[in-house]
């Protein structure tokens, strides 16, 4: 019996350890359950009572309304000559003013035959080329009509004066991938960029980490409150991209405003930019340890850079031109620019961007290294004409019998209203080619189907077909011409070696 009931108690122990064993993760799993649902109600009380995300969910809500109405989707078709159809392409845009001139980038409208912007409500106008500036991408549109179109007045976007800095939120607004009207967040991630890319003689850019694809080219980048800081127009990809295309990889570079505020106005107004001109051809500075130090006249100047001078920023100024800015001003070969206008020269290549971004006639306070020690200098800038900046494209101009050349951006006394922009040969020589078009008469419109406004465009594109070409191959380019009562031709310009 003792037996028996001693069984009976073990087989109750074991009963009551299996119940324990079966029931204790299910009591375990209703205190956990009860724990998450204290921890949420307290959490969500945390929520509201602090209102910190609500109160920043708010202002991007705000932010979002306040910049969209400036924002504006380009769209751009181009006749593809020998081919019936037209090719499509996209970008973004911002309103600059209320009479609808629209600020996008260069590329995105480059050769187009037609193009439209769609504003914030979804209606569409079509557009007119104000003016580009290759050398910057920057370029000016105008919605046909006026100021107020279909009902709808054109909201200017607030711009900000003061540079971007680095650490500061910062919004791209656009079109990406023809998703419209989108907005991205980030900060800025640094300043004074260079990417290298293709087609862009001027950069400088402001680098952020908010989402940039293709299509956002040309919109704007805004602080905190909606103001303007910059304009979207590249993808740094790091897979040798052309500009605008790839996807978005953490790195986007967009036109600081200070750029921006000195080429739109100048558009608006002329059809053309007035850059500053200093006079000086700039390299990196471990460009001397790369190469045979043999110039006679240099090479003592150079080689004391490369012994005493220790650190890596900086712009070694390796030739300065005869009666330039920079000659008057005292810079010399070897010289080291540090500093151009209050800001620091990272990269060489920073430097002609810093000289574009202001106009002519200006006085800027430069630091220079020289001989061990840095130094204040001056420097008046003045106007570069474009055969200065391309003295190679100028002789293959004058070579083929255009002697002078000048914009033709408005209307002449006694010419029709609406003449054509484009650029106007003042000066040829009459035993050449360019005998048929008369002075004052035909105006060049475009360089190899691609359209042409002002003389520093023209000489831009030819530039670059140059750049495209063979080392010693003379290619024949055509230049585009039409007269007042519509008579069109072409005149032939061979591009030589440099």
């Amino acid at each position: 019996m003792q037996t028996r009931s001693t069984l009976i108690v073990a087989a109750a122990a074991i009963a009551t350890s299996a119940g324990a064993f079966f029931l204790a993760p299910a009591v375990a799993d209703r205190q956990d359950a009860a724990r998450s649902r204290r921890d949420v109600e307290l959490a969500a009380g945390r929520l509201q009572s602090s209102g910190v995300l609500k109160s920043l969910d708010g202002e991007l809500r705000d932010l979002a309304k306040a910049v969209e109405p400036s924002v504006v989707y380009v769209s751009a078709e181009t006749q593809v000559p020998g081919w019936r159809g037209a090719f499509g392409s996209s970008g973004s845009g911002w309103v600059w003013d209320d009479q609808g001139h629209i600020v996008t980038n260069a590329h995105v409208i480059d050769g187009a035959s037609r193009l439209q912007v769609q504003d914030w409500r979804g209606q569409l106008f079509d557009a007119e080329v104000i003016g580009a500036d290759l050398q910057s991408d920057v370029a000016v549109l105008r919605a046909k009509g006026g100021s107020a179109l279909g009902g709808s007045e054109w909201i200017p976007a607030k711009r900000q004066s003061a540079p971007a800095e680095q650490g500061q939120m910062c919004f791209a607004f656009g079109s990406p991938f023809d998703f419209r009207f989108s907005m991205s967040a980030g900060i800025v991630s640094g300043l004074g960029r260079v990417s290298g890319l293709p087609g862009m003689e001027l950069e400088n850019f402001v680098q952020v980490d908010a989402a940039i694809n293709p299509g956002n080219s040309g919109g704007p980048l805004t602080d905190v409150e909606g103001r303007v800081i910059g304009m979207n127009t590249a993808i740094a990809s790091g897979a040798g991209d052309q500009m605008g295309q790839g996807s978005f990889s953490g790195v986007g570079l967009a036109i600081p405003m200070d750029i921006v505020e000195l080429v739109v106005p100048q558009l608006i107004s002329s059809g053309e930019v007035a850059k500053g001109y200093l006079g000086v051809s700039v390299q990196p500075v471990g460009f001397i340890q790369r190469v045979q130090l043999r110039d006679p006249k240099f090479g003592d100047a150079y080689r004391k850079v490369r012994d005493d001078y220790k650190e890596a920023d900086g712009a070694l100024v390796n030739r300065v031109e005869e009666n330039s800015p920079a000659a008057k001003a005292g810079l010399q070969p070897g010289d080291v620019i540090v500093s151009f206008g209050g800001v620091e020269v990272n990269e060489s290549a920073q430097v002609p961007a810093m000289i574009a971004t202001h106009r002519p006639g200006e006085r800027i306070a430069m630091q220079v290294w020289r001989d061990g020690k840095t130094t204040p200098m001056e420097v008046v800038l003045e106007r570069r004409s474009a055969d200065l900046n391309v003295p190679h494209i100028a002789r293959d101009l004058a070579a083929t019998g255009a002697l002078e050349l000048e914009t033709v951006a408005d209307s002449r006394p006694g010419e029709p209203t609406g003449t054509v922009r484009g650029v106007r040969a003042t000066r040829v020589d009459a035993n050449s080619q360019w005998s048929e078009v008369v002075p004052g008469d035909a105006v060049i419109v475009s360089v190899a189907d691609s359209p042409v406004r002002n003389v520093e465009e023209l000489y831009v594109r030819l530039a670059r077909i140059r750049a495209q070409i063979r080392r010693f191959q003379s290619v024949p380019v055509p230049l585009g011409w039409v007269r007042p009562n519509g008579e069109r031709g072409t005149v032939e310009v061979v591009l030589t070696p440099e």
